[in-house]
């Protein structure tokens, strides 16, 4: 079932907060669309969606593509108390990054990141 984003927005807060591990999941595998509504969306529960950043910014085999749109979309306007809890994860990237990393340059969005907020 692929998701809509302007379905999701329709829905109440408690629905919102309800449907979010689906909406995490969906991003996952790729089953809804990536744009600045869903960011909107996924920044309203910035406590909630920590946990997946890390497991997204940890993932070796993960969605390069996703680790790339979170970080320009999301990380970087997430409050600065969640920015903290993702410095270990960001620094990794942006300075030792993996062959795939660095070919598809998300080291530079990572220091981009960091440089937001440090």
């Amino acid at each position: 079932l692929e998701a809509s984003v302007e379905q999701l927005l329709t829905l109440s807060e408690e629905e919102k907060r309800s449907n979010l591990p689906f909406v995490l999941e969906w991003l996952k595998v790729g089953e809804i669309e990536r744009n600045e509504g869903l960011a909107e969306l996924l920044l309203q529960y910035p406590a909630e969606i920590t946990p997946f950043i890390f497991e997204l910014l940890e993932g070796e085999a993960m969605d390069y593509d996703l680790k790339k749109w979170m970080m320009e979309n999301v990380i970087c306007k997430l409050p600065f108390f969640v920015k903290i809890a993702l410095e270990e994860q960001l620094q990794r990237i942006a300075q030792l990054p993996t062959d795939e990393e660095r070919k598809r340059k998300l080291h530079e969005v990572a220091q981009t990141v960091l440089d937001s907020f440090i």
